[in-house]
């Protein structure tokens, strides 16, 4: 019959919806993200915290991070305690798996473009990355690897193998219950 769908048209086109639906969800969780980045942590509390689990080297580092970055590694402390955890590496790995972020220079609002590439054109951004620093795309290159970055800024601040390991593996697949909750607590915040 003419202007009626085929059954296949019609799977496919829910199945089409489906998928805008779900890059929609990611696309207003990572702007929800944004935005709270954007608020600012008690001073005090910060200082209150970080004391209680980063060394003065690793200390450091967290203040080498731009605000935002900091604020963020926070709430991501903050939801692993309330749901319970106590492991003094995986709270540090909370407030420092970012922490090669800032070797880049990397600005917030550039930060928001590449997560939005990285989750819709991830093959584009590998590509431009460079990994010499002084050229434009160094910025990308840091983005996509400050994780190892990261845990090898922690490796020579005397981290833990288990902290070190924990920064470099946050943006991977979960082998341990502890990359798992960092993992989650992450794309939480």
């Amino acid at each position: 019959m003419k202007g009626v769908p085929a059954a296949s048209d019609q799977e496919d086109l829910h199945a089409g919806l489906l998928v805008l639906r779900r890059h929609s969800l990611v696309l207003i969780d990572r702007i929800r993200q944004f935005f709270k980045r954007l608020r600012r942590v008690r001073p005090e509390y910060k200082v209150e915290v970080i004391q209680k689990y980063l060394t003065e080297q690793q200390r450091s580092l967290f203040d080498a991070m731009p605000l935002a970055l900091q604020n963020h590694s926070v709430k991501v402390l903050e939801t692993l305690v309330r749901q319970g955890h106590t492991d003094r590496d995986l709270l540090s790995a909370a407030l420092l798996h970012d922490v090669g972020k800032p070797q880049t220079n990397l600005p917030l609002c550039y930060g928001v473009l590449f997560v939005l590439f990285e989750r819709f054109f991830p093959s584009v951004l590998r590509r431009i990355a460079s990994p010499q620093p002084g050229k434009w795309r160094y910025v990308l290159y840091g983005y996509l690897h400050h994780s190892e970055i990261g845990a090898e800024l922690l490796a020579n601040a005397n981290g833990s193998q288990e902290l070190v390991e924990l920064v470099r593996m946050h943006h991977e697949q979960p082998n341990s219950e502890k990359q798992r909750a960092l993992f989650f607590a992450d794309r939480m915040n």
